[in-house]
């Protein structure tokens, strides 16, 4: 659900800015598999495909939790574990995921 106070085309503008960045992960994968012999090429790829994959797995369990939950004594969020309830501003998720 998105911010339902946000105009759309913020909405777009954040998910177009979310793109660019995590395009930068496919250039920072195509550089670091030139650097090494060909043979790993593939290995290199795979293993840039799964920091990525398993990032956005756990920042969507307990990152976004962690920084956007209700805070615990001002210190760490306690709510929001694996997107639970409906506030979750799903823009803004991919934005802070991006990063």
């Amino acid at each position: 659900m998105s911010n339902p106070t946000r105009p759309t085309d913020d909405n777009a503008w954040i998910l177009s800015a979310s793109f660019v960045i995590v395009t930068m992960q496919a250039g920072f994968a195509l550089l670091e598999s030139g650097m090494v012999h060909s043979r790993h090429h593939t290995n290199v790829l795979m293993k840039n495909l799964a920091d990525m994959s398993v990032g956005a797995t756990v920042f969507f369990i307990t990152g976004w939790a962690f920084a956007f939950g209700k805070s615990y004594h001002g210190f760490i969020g306690t709510t929001q574990f694996f997107t639970e309830d409906d506030s979750v501003d799903y823009p803004l998720w991919m934005f802070s995921y991006a990063f």
